[in-house]
């Protein structure tokens, strides 16, 4: 990143990164976030860039914001076992379970025998 910036070589996924960093800084937190928000005029999120940031909003409590970067995500990826996982967790935190045991069974679908399927297999029966 430093060298590309060194180089005036910047790219908008540089950019989003470095603000994706920022905004895991509490002091930074609001100003990165903004930032990165209005980078979004420039051109749609990276799926890995969306990922993180759904991360990001899960982690500091904007549930919301959370839950909609990772339809988006679900929307274009539905098999994609990572993102199916990171919904679920987010149904299962919300204590939303019945929304939640069709994207079990979904994730269960897609990675038959996988430990984090049978983990959080194991967080619904406890919910």
């Amino acid at each position: 990143l430093k060298a590309n910036h060194r180089d005036n070589q910047s790219t908008l996924s540089d950019r989003r990164f470095t603000l994706l960093v920022q905004a895991t800084l509490p002091a930074e937190r609001s100003r990165a976030l903004g930032d990165l928000e209005d980078t979004l005029k420039s051109g749609k999120l990276s799926d890995e860039e969306r990922f993180l940031l759904a991360r990001l909003y899960k982690v500091i409590g904007e549930r919301a914001r959370a839950d909609n970067h990772l339809r988006i995500l679900l929307r274009t990826n539905p098999r994609n076992g990572l993102y199916v996982a990171a919904y679920l967790r987010l149904l299962i935190e919300e204590k939303s379970w019945d929304e939640a045991k069709p994207w079990l069974f979904k994730l269960q679908t897609l990675e038959p025998k996988s430990k984090r399927a049978r983990d959080l297999e194991m967080q619904i029966k406890k919910g």
